[in-house]
């Protein structure tokens, strides 16, 4: 059995990794028990993401190194209610959206924010020399804004993240597909 299949099986099973805890069980046997599940559990999402990423790469041609530290923590962080398609699916969506040789936190989907119903009150970041770094310009509201200035307002952000449409609905506040739909609503995309 390869190490995927081994992953998968554990990621699948409805055995919990740690044991049942016993009465007679100290508070540091404890600590070292949750501290060896999440480890468990971090070497698992490491295996499962990096062979969702070499099916990825092989499927579509690309060469996606791998996911940065802060999106792997994310992923980590995340609970996954269903099987190991719901890990799946959040990698193949971040390989869609990501347009850089490493997934970044922006690109994964918004069912991993913290608080998915919190609105952004700033753009959570531009590109400077191939880094990312938070900013603290306010996103406009793009519902209230006329056609011209809303033109105004994507352009910018376009520019701001290098051409990145993913990193540009990030610094708006928006979901990539409806900054698509506003871009295609206003023929600023090119066919």
């Amino acid at each position: 059995m390869c190490a995927i299949e081994y992953a998968m099986r554990i990621f699948n099973s409805a055995v919990p990794v740690s044991t049942v805890k016993s009465a007679e069980r100290t508070q540091q046997q404890e600590e070292k028990g949750h501290e060896n599940k999440r480890n468990a559990e971090l070497m698992l999402c490491d295996i499962l993401v990096e062979h969702f990423i070499e099916k990825f790469n092989a499927e579509q041609g690309r060469a996606v190194r791998g996911v940065s530290p802060a999106a792997m923590a994310r992923l980590v962080r995340h609970t996954y209610t269903g099987n190991i398609r719901g890990l799946q699916n959040i990698i193949e969506h971040a390989y869609v959206v990501c347009r850089c040789d490493e997934i970044q936190e922006q690109c994964l989907p918004p069912c991993l924010a913290q608080d998915a119903l919190a609105k952004p009150t700033a753009a959570p970041a531009v590109v400077a020399d191939g880094a990312l770094l938070p900013s603290a310009r306010p996103v406009p509201n793009l519902r209230r804004l006329p056609p011209e200035a809303l033109r105004g307002v994507i352009e910018q952000a376009l520019e701001q993240a290098g051409g990145i449409r993913s990193l540009a609905a990030a610094n708006l506040g928006v979901d990539p597909s409806t900054l698509w739909r506003k871009m295609k609503k206003l023929g600023m995309l090119d066919s």
